[in-house]
């Protein structure tokens, strides 16, 4: 599960919360209840999916399945380092080529992992240690990368087994939000009809739903989106003419649009927003024959979280 997956999940559970303990409100209304059970079931399928994925860890074959994943964590550490030493020297070419994300050292094809952490050892192996101290790098973690890989190569054939097992979970687990997203926002729309008699339950169960972190007199947003889902920001916040520049913090490419129609996507009006980058672009006066009110950013891939940052400078 993505980090994204995971907060909105344990959003969820705080929501879930606010109406266990309000209960008696909503409980007798038929449509309330069953949107609720709903919900409920999406989220038990997804845990039921997750205790899955962690079995594949922890079956028989744990130990030979694990290689992987400390392999990866062994190749990330020195990768982190190396690219901190890289920068520090300005040194754009080698940074370029050892430019992986943990990402791209767990989730790709077991022969690429394998390739992308020799050449890490192998630019590590190729540096004075005495210069890589200050990034946290010593001889016994390149030493450690080495046997890593090769308990890699070892396993190899358990851990491309446990590659396409997991792909297939991660791909249940994203349809599985696909559903919860949609079912969550009728219970949204749903709860709504208790704001006059009870406003307080609704308000403190619309706090509950804030997944976002918009400051800054709401010129600034950020945020996670899940793989294969899309989001939207800063919601009837910009006019026309306002300048807004978005940046992909993200090792992923992914797309962004402005719309009227927050609930709807729409993949032929989306633009490009290229990994590790931005893409900066004017609120036009006329965008598909209405002002878009707000900002739709879209995640394609199916791995991973692709994070943004949004900034307004308003017109």
């Amino acid at each position: 599960m993505t980090t994204a997956q995971g907060n909105y999940k344990t959003m969820t559970g705080v929501s879930f919360a606010v109406l266990e303990n309000n209960n008696a409100i909503w409980s007798t209304n038929t449509t309330t209840s069953k949107k609720v059970l709903n919900a409920k079931t999406i989220i038990g399928e997804i845990e039921a999916l997750e205790k899955q994925h962690g079995l594949n860890l922890k079956g028989a074959t744990g130990t030979k399945n694990s290689s992987w994943l400390v392999a990866a964590k062994s190749a990330d550490h020195v990768n982190c380092g190396l690219k901190a030493y890289y920068d520090d020297k300005e040194d754009k070419t080698n940074l370029a080529i050892i430019n992986f994300s943990y990402t791209e050292l767990a989730t790709c094809s077991i022969d690429d992992a394998i390739k992308r952490m020799e050449l890490i050892q192998k630019k590590a192996e190729g540096i004075a240690i005495a210069d890589l101290l200050d990034f946290k790098v010593v001889a016994a973690d390149i030493t450690g990368l080495n046997l890593d890989i090769l308990a890699l190569k070892k396993d190899a054939p358990a851990n491309a087994v446990l590659l396409v097992t997991n792909k297939e979970i991660t791909a249940a687990i994203n349809a599985k939000f696909k559903l919860l997203k949609p079912c969550m926002r009728k219970l949204d729309t749903n709860i709504n009809i208790y704001k006059r008699d009870q406003p307080d339950f609704v308000e403190l169960y619309s706090f509950s739903r804030r997944t976002k972190n918009i400051g800054k007199g709401h010129l600034t947003a950020e945020g996670d989106i899940m793989p294969e889902h899309f989001d939207i920001f800063l919601g009837k916040k910009i006019s026309i003419g306002d300048v807004l520049t978005v940046r992909n913090h993200s090792a992923f490419d992914a797309k962004i649009t402005i719309t009227d129609t927050p609930e709807i996507l729409e993949l032929d009006v989306l633009k490009e927003l290229p990994a590790n980058d931005e893409v900066k672009f004017e609120v036009p006066k006329d965008f598909n024959g209405v002002f878009g009110h707000w900002v739709m950013v879209y995640n394609p891939n199916k791995f991973d979280d692709v994070s943004v940052t949004i900034l307004v400078a308003k017109a």
